[in-house]
């Protein structure tokens, strides 16, 4: 159900089953999840394309949900306003078993 509102925001999940599954470990960031896919489009351009992955650290046994923003251009404050949104939700993170990672990987979109 999360994923078919993430799809009808505009968001890309390029490996359905392996955020499936993350989201089933962690129910309890679906709400923020929502409500990001929900405003994330409004602070970004238009032609601004958003990936939801589950981000795997090769180091350490650690997944995160990861929100790639990606531009054709991307403009130099770029980082500025991931962090501006990204601050509305990360106190929200705090007591939940998940995390979600606004970021860009700087790679066009695909």
């Amino acid at each position: 159900m999360a994923l078919i509102f993430v799809s009808l925001a505009g968001i890309t999940v390029p490996e359905p089953a392996s955020v499936r599954a993350y989201l089933l470990e962690h129910a309890d960031i679906l709400g923020l999840l929502r409500s990001v896919a929900a405003g994330i489009r409004e602070r970004f351009d238009p032609g601004t394309q958003f990936s939801l992955e589950v981000y795997s650290d090769p180091e350490i046994e650690d997944k995160y949900l990861t929100l790639y923003v990606r531009q054709q251009e991307y403009s130099p404050d770029i980082l500025d306003r991931i962090e501006r949104v990204a601050s509305h939700y990360d106190g929200a993170l705090r007591d939940k078993t998940g995390w979600l990672l606004l970021t860009t990987d700087f790679r066009p979109p695909r």
